[in-house]
């Protein structure tokens, strides 16, 4: 039976939900941006009428003014989109429990299923539109299709408010001539290394020598060239579904450059806090630490260093990453750091040899716990290192906010 997938995509959520809520915003230009004040003052979402003076998701508040000297700008309420993402899908729901979302405004359906209960898979797609439409009040356009990948393609054809069709009978025609960074998972550098063999359509992919895409981009190369020939068999995983996790980082952009190395320290110790404790939670452990270095000219370096015992401790995390910092001799100023830890395990073995780095592990882990309870009752100031004293501005920065600091997981 050919599958039926649907994919989902909620048209300029965030600031659609801004407008639907704010009816003094309707008619005029808008966008999402972070708090100018602490430099995160980029493009998150734009409605409509601001898409049509040029501006575009990452641009600048600076870029986006000079593009429309009148757009508003609203800072971003995550958790208001959460509640409203949770009720597009409970809408789904009423179709389908394989549901897979793909970011907190999209998601794939397989309604392969639920097909004997509706005239086709158009039909559902329709009944979500208008529901998405009526019961929340914003718009949604859907791709169907027979795989996830062109029903995601499908997604993006047409926007706001539709729902485009590719069928096994006519895929070639609608998409082999579109620019093969449309197809999912086609990101710069591919498209790049694909420019360079002649290669610039999604129908260029499906029909190049495999021998040629295997050399140049390996086995990655080959899959994208099954999702461009309409062989993607990836299935619809549930939300229930749990991927592994690969790594855990988390980052910031500070609210100004910094230029010494106690600054550093203070934002290493916040981001290796949080970090930590999101590995804590998880149960996790890593073998593997990486600092993300932004200048000011925009320009990133990442550097990362094996660990000799696997560690969710902060002080340890905070340790290794500083020491990658001061490797580098860092003369310019900062304007975004980030740590990561990946090669993550469930569970340390301990072999003889790192006894005493274990009895060092275990110190930590003590003074963690012991961190932890304190700022449990006497909250997040309750108990900090020294050096957040040298710089107020920046110690302000808790980790826990969402806001302030960027939570990333990597999975496989």
């Amino acid at each position: 039976m050919e599958r039926i997938i649907l994919h989902s995509d909620l048209n300029n959520f965030y600031a659609s939900v801004e407008c639907m809520e704010n009816p003094q915003l309707k008619n005029k230009a808008v966008a999402v941006c972070g708090s100018p004040q602490n430099r995160h003052g980029v493009v998150l979402a734009k409605n409509i009428i601001a898409k049509s003076k040029g501006i575009k998701t990452g641009d600048t508040v600076n870029e986006a003014k000079q593009k429309c000297p009148n757009i508003i700008f609203v800072q971003p309420r995550f958790d208001k989109y959460i509640e409203i993402s949770k009720k597009v899908r409970n809408i789904y729901y009423d179709y389908t429990n394989l549901i897979e979302p793909f970011g907190i405004d999209e998601c794939w359906l397989d309604v392969t299923n639920s097909v004997p209960l509706f005239p086709s898979g158009i039909a559902i797609a329709n009944e979500i539109k208008e529901r998405v439409k009526n019961e929340i009040g914003i718009t949604v356009s859907i791709g169907v299709s027979f795989n996830k990948i062109f029903a995601k393609l499908g997604s993006d054809m047409k926007k706001p408010d539709a729902i485009t069709v590719i069928s096994k009978d006519d895929f070639k025609d609608k998409i082999w001539a579109l620019p093969i960074n449309e197809l999912l998972y086609a990101g710069r550098s591919t498209t790049k290394t694909l420019g360079r063999l002649n290669i610039f359509t999604i129908g260029d992919m499906a029909k190049a020598n495999p021998y040629i895409i295997n050399q140049h981009l390996g086995k990655n190369g080959l899959i994208l060239q099954l999702y461009a020939q309409g062989k993607d068999t990836t299935p619809v995983n549930s939300i229930e579904y749990k991927r592994e996790i690969k790594s855990i980082g988390n980052g910031t952009t500070m609210p100004f450059d910094v230029t010494n190395v106690d600054d550093v320290k203070i934002i290493l110790t916040l981001l290796s806090e949080s970090v930590s404790k999101r590995l804590i939670n998880k149960g996790l452990y890593c073998q593997t630490i990486s600092l993300g270095i932004k200048f000011n000219t925009l320009e990133t370096i990442e550097r990362q260093m094996p660990i000799q015992m696997p560690t969710n401790s902060a002080e340890l995390i905070f340790k290794k990453a500083l020491e990658i910092y001061n490797n580098e001799k860092i003369t310019q100023p900062i304007r975004a750091l980030s740590i990561r830890c990946s090669n993550v395990i469930n569970k340390i073995i301990v072999q003889e040899s790192l006894l005493s780095q274990y009895k060092r592990f275990e110190k930590y882990t003590k003074l963690d716990d012991m961190r932890e309870e304190i700022r449990q009752e006497y909250g997040w100031n309750g108990l900090q290192k020294a050096i957040m004293l040298v710089n107020k501005r920046l110690s302000n920065l808790n980790p826990t906010d969402d806001n302030t600091l960027q939570k990333i997981a990597f999975y496989k």
